[in-house]
């Protein structure tokens, strides 16, 4: 049985009402907060409201082309190793929330970028109707941002154009960081994944549910904190990279000293919706009151992890999106750190990106379930847990992570996708109907012979039962008939050309 802990804050952890010393108080944010629910729990909605992906977005120029490819190949030759909201600086969060994120396949050596900073794979699901109206703001200006930051460069640049039948480039995948924020002593308090955004700034934090099931490769169902206190962090991001269907290029574990020297020693100035008690000694006293409150490093611990008798994880989550969005707002200003060290410095450097633009904060879409208690949701519920959705995930993930990654050997199909019509740049405009698909787009470019009027899937000869299984889950996507194709290379696995039929 999941036990759900609330953490009493010692002394130096409560909170105080928000004064002049602390980091961002005299600029709370005047966006209207999350109204506070009547009781303490708030209950999951019964069904996920369905999520549509948007229309294809209008042409882009040959500039945009170019900035979502990453080096020049020969044909046949191998691909370059890739590098590795709403809040807007200038007018702070708005309702309407834009997303994104990007990410590459085979085997360990060939990740891009992967950098594990502190010692050291997939399927999101609509939750809530705000995380619905940020994927649908996604699919439109959230994929366009995608097609100017993931990089590149074409085959060959001195005879080809990106408007040319032949011509093909690397893409650059989706850059994605695992961040934890720890106590001191090591305990797991936070969790997400983050994605950076147009020109490296801005971007979007998904938050990990603390009740997240994940299976490991050995067949363990294990929530965050356990998978890290038995087998440290880097089995955690390995399953929730698994969970969640795509690979992370960058690791981040801070702790509460490392977000106290971030925020140059002061208090984290927070508005709390509502009052949030704690036993102590068989009374209920408060432990953070409502409105605006100052956190100490202590105090910070307690309210991330802060979750009352009767309330759901959504709760939690929203507790944990509050601090991160004051994270983001600060950032717009950049911090001066009190001690920044390597993981100071990468935090600091992080938040100031995504604040500096268009950033938004969004839970992981989850199933929730409850372990005992009473069915019908009254007092004395028992233990709430949740589990990644993976036909919604499946559903949305292009909109999400434009360009994934894989999170080890074979998680995802490694194609190369080519327009074969004279409509410009339709192989990015539909790269999310492959990515959710379950491909991981390596090449775009055009086909050599224009137009054509069937769209095609044709799989390398060589290809194992999996692979041939993922390749005919692509052909049914796009309606396309699945072929062969001489032996192709370790990396693209099978050739996507889009034809007529997909106009």
């Amino acid at each position: 049985m999941v036990a759900m802990a609330v953490e009493a804050a010692p002394e130096s952890g409560r909170s105080t009402p928000g004064g002049p010393d602390a980091a961002g108080s005299d600029e709370l944010l005047e966006r209207e907060l999350p109204e506070a629910p009547t009781t303490a729990y708030v209950p999951a909605p019964d069904e996920a409201p369905s999520l549509v992906g948007g229309d294809s977005v209008g042409g882009a120029g040959d500039d945009q082309f170019a900035d979502v490819l990453e080096r020049p190949l020969d044909d046949g030759g191998e691909q370059a190793a890739p590098h590795t909201r709403t809040f807007d600086a200038q007018s702070g969060f708005s309702d309407t929330q834009a997303n994104e994120a990007r990410s590459l396949e085979g085997d360990e050596s060939s990740r891009p970028g992967t950098t594990r900073r502190s010692g050291s794979s997939r399927r999101f699901l609509a939750l809530s109707v705000t995380f619905a109206v940020a994927l649908v703001a996604l699919s439109y200006t959230g994929y366009r941002s995608s097609l100017r930051m993931t990089g590149g460069a074409s085959i060959s640049p001195q005879q080809r154009s990106p408007s040319q039948p032949g011509y093909e480039a690397a893409v650059r995948p989706t850059p994605v960081t695992f961040l934890a924020i720890t106590t001191d002593g090591g305990e797991l308090r936070s969790l997400s994944v983050v994605t950076q955004g147009t020109g490296e700034t801005g971007g979007t934090i998904v938050t990990i549910p603390s009740s997240l099931f994940l299976k490991s490769e050995d067949g363990k169902v294990r929530i965050p904190n356990y998978i890290e206190a038995e087998d440290g962090m880097d089995e955690l991001q390995t399953e929730l990279e698994a969970s969640l269907g795509f690979g992370m290029t960058d690791q981040l574990v801070v702790t509460e000293s490392d977000v106290d020297s971030l925020l140059g020693g002061k208090p984290l100035a927070v508005r709390n919706p509502e009052q949030l008690l704690v036993d102590f000694q068989g009374v209920l006293v408060p432990q953070f009151e409502s409105g605006d409150v100052s956190l100490d490093p202590g105090g910070l611990m307690a309210y991330l992890n802060y979750l009352g008798p009767e309330e759901s994880e959504y709760n939690r989550l929203n507790r944990q999106q509050l601090v991160l969005e004051r994270l983001l707002a600060l950032g717009a200003d950049g911090f001066k750190p009190t001690a920044p060290d390597d993981n100071v410095t990468a935090l600091a450097e992080l938040f100031t990106a995504l604040g500096s633009g268009e950033a938004s904060v969004i839970q992981l879409p989850v199933k929730e379930a409850r372990i005992g208690g009473r069915p019908d949701g009254g007092t004395g519920q028992g233990a709430s847990f949740t589990a990644p959705d993976n036909e919604a995930i499946d559903a949305t993930l292009g909109s999400i992570v434009p360009f994934p990654i894989s999170g080890f050997p074979g998680q995802r199909l490694g194609v190369k996708l080519l327009n074969g019509t004279n409509q410009p740049q339709l192989e990015l405009k539909l790269a999310s109907d492959v990515v959710n698909a379950g491909a991981e787009v390596k090449v775009v470019g055009n086909a050599k012979v224009l137009p054509q009027a069937t769209s095609s899937v044709a799989i390398s000869l060589d290809a194992s039962p999996e692979e041939r299984e993922q390749a005919q889950r692509l052909a049914d996507a796009l309606k396309a008939k699945l072929t062969d194709q001489e032996k192709l290379g370790e990396d693209v696995r099978a050739v996507v050309v889009l034809g007529q039929d997909q106009l």
